[in-house]
């Protein structure tokens, strides 16, 4: 900040310093803490009657779940070292000390979790309250200072008592919010540096998988596309990707759990990661060397954490992990090979399969639908023309002058009113095409299953190399008799006397009814136009349809297919994809280039095409 002295914030993830922590408890409560206990990190309101009702609402939490509260200490605080807009939104800083006596810890851990999250809830209004952390294995030191003004702001951090074995420190550099003090980092396992540039999507589909959740998981990411990789970790990636999207980065993440120490960097490997090993007994990893002074014939080892490699530390037994030693415990887990054998089902389409499905629409049809659903003759002959002479986009110039869909005079698709999120600057290129090691459009077909459960049963799925459904593969999904894949076909034509509105929530129980009945295949489906109907929009039906069945628990029981007419171009398919579709099938598109072969505006055969 131009004060200079407000920065994004940085701060501190560290094992738990027990001898610290007890002497605060006996100079503080008078108390002599026992083998479990936990201490967490709150930013209170600075309105003290906000602040005592804060505490009021954690410590009733804290009863609920069976824990017992020794108290809440006031950590000292040197705001001297502060910029003015650090100063203006700074919260008050408390710690909680509670205690878990006859529990086991891995209960304990739970209750901690549940009673943090149900305060979270119950003090939704109140902006200011931040649980940093609370835990039985780390705490954090964090705020809206500059780094070398950490450990003046926080007396704690100077005193001799507090040591640690593991101890992650991040500056943050933000590039798209304001600075706030809980957005500092770390967080509560973790920091990164980078982005997750697909956190909506990560975040919407957690929210979906709320009742088959029983833990927490960041998953790797398409490692499984490899072609040297091992066969059996290859399996059990392809395994896990059945059940979780990737995270994407460009991000190199740091985490601890108290016991371990990890670096992990994302499948590209584009932020920095190196360690060093020195005969003192540290370990040192950054993302710039020269974090800490060292004598040169003081290293031992050193070395960088590669694309998609993970490093850990056991502080508990000394060990050292590479990624091979990670990967061969992963996938000695359970027989993944075996499985994914047994029960995954690869729908493709064979090299002499000639059969559209369906008749092609004569020339009087194919006018009807082109004029229903606003396809134009620039979009025939400037944009589909040329996906069908040469494979792929037609080239144009770049930007848009076309005004914005809001406030354009001419009537809009409905996708044009959504431009895409994305880093447009810091981030390299990439596509499956070219960059296949890296990235895949797999998707898959069947009820998801608890990620946190591994058995059998989670691999019988089929498997899409893509998400855009050619007319083959739509028919041997619509023909696709087995146990788990039973479908509902569900019109999005309507009475034009009805309305849009009740429509599309007309569609939205017809959905919820159907998964409640046991059908995993949703295909919504503008086919049948008719004389007396309007279709409700695709990208309507599915984003209803997708939030009631969220709303409802029942999103990851079932797919939602959509053959549509609307779906013409990559921005189509990504606004369905990203309103929640899991597949799509664009017939029009497929019509439209069956006729422009007929009519010898493109030279070709039918069903290379």
């Amino acid at each position: 900040n131009a004060d200079g002295k407000t920065g994004d914030g940085c701060g501190l993830l560290m094992q738990k310093p027990d001898a610290f922590l007890r002497a605060m408890a006996r100079q503080h409560f008078d108390a002599e803490l026992p083998a479990l206990y936990a201490v967490g990190m709150i930013f209170l309101n600075q309105d003290p009657i906000r602040a005592d009702a804060a505490r009021a609402c954690f410590n009733e939490q804290l009863a609920a779940q069976g824990l017992t509260l020794v108290g809440w200490r006031e950590v000292p605080v040197d705001t001297s070292v502060l910029g003015r807009l650090a100063l203006e939104r700074l919260p008050r800083i408390e710690q909680v000390f509670v205690t878990g006596e006859g529990l086991a810890e891995r209960d304990f851990g739970i209750r901690l979790f549940m009673a943090r999250r149900l305060a979270e809830v119950a003090l939704a209004d109140d902006k200011q309250f931040y649980v940093c952390s609370f835990s039985d294995k780390d705490i954090i030191y964090k705020g809206l200072m500059m780094p070398a003004d950490l450990a003046q702001f926080y007396p704690d951090l100077g005193d001799e008592r507090l040591a640690t074995a593991i101890c992650v420190f991040h500056q943050r550099f933000s590039t798209n919010t304001m600075p706030q003090w809980p957005l500092a980092q770390p967080f509560r396992f973790l920091a990164h540096n980078g982005e997750i540039n697909t956190i909506t999507g990560n975040r919407n589909w957690a929210q979906a998988r709320r009742l088959k959740f029983a833990n927490e998981l960041l998953p790797d990411l398409q490692r499984q596309n490899m072609e040297t990789m091992d066969p059996d970790l290859r399996a059990f990636y392809e395994y896990n990707s059945m059940h979780m999207e990737a995270w994407d980065g460009p991000a190199g993440v740091v985490l601890t759990d108290g016991r371990h120490a990890i670096c992990l960097l994302d499948r590209n490997g584009l932020r920095p990661a190196r360690w060093v090993t020195t005969t003192n007994g540290y370990i040192t990893l950054a993302s710039e060397v020269g974090v800490w002074d060292y004598k040169p014939e003081d290293v031992i080892a050193k070395g960088r954490v590669g694309p998609g490699q993970i490093l850990a530390v056991d502080t508990h037994t000394g060990q050292i992990l590479h990624t091979d030693d990670i990967d061969s415990h992963l996938k000695s887990q359970h027989p993944y090979k075996k499985w994914l054998r047994q029960y995954a089902l690869r729908i493709q389409s064979t090299l002499d399969d000639n059969d559209h499905g369906s008749a092609f629409y004569d020339a009087d049809q194919l006018k009807q639908y082109m004029k229903m659903f606003q396809v134009t003759f620039e979009e025939r002959d400037q944009v589909l023309r040329p996906l069908a002479e040469q494979g792929q986009e037609a080239v144009g110039s770049m930007g848009d002058d076309t005004p914005m869909a809001v406030l354009s005079r001419r009537v809009r698709s409905p996708y044009d009113y959504f431009r895409q999120q994305f880093a447009q600057v810091t981030n390299p290129p990439i596509d499956p095409l070219r960059e296949a090691i890296v990235m895949s459009l797999e998707t898959c077909l069947g009820a998801e299953r608890n990620v946190f459960e591994e058995t059998a049963d989670h691999a019988n799925r089929a498997i899409l190399t893509t998400p855009v459904i050619s007319p083959a593969k739509w028919r041997t999904i619509i023909d696709l008799d087995r146990p788990g894949f039973e479908r509902q076909l569900i019109d999005l034509n309507y009475d034009e006397s009805l309305g849009l509105e009740a429509a599309v929530r007309a569609i939205a129980d017809q959905a919820e009814a159907a998964v409640r009945d046991g059908k995993v295949l949703l295909v919504l489906s503008d086919r049948q136009i008719a004389p007396g109907k309007l279709p409700a929009h695709a990208a309507l039906a599915v984003g209803a349809v997708h939030h009631r069945l969220i709303e409802t628990g029942l999103r990851c029981d079932c797919n939602i297919l959509v053959e549509t007419a609307t779906a013409r171009d990559p921005h189509h398919f990504a606004v369905l994809i990203g309103f929640g579709a899991t597949a799509v099938y664009p017939f029009l598109a497929y019509e439209v280039l069956g006729d422009l072969i007929r009519t010898g505006e493109v030279l070709g055969d039918l069903y290379e095409v």
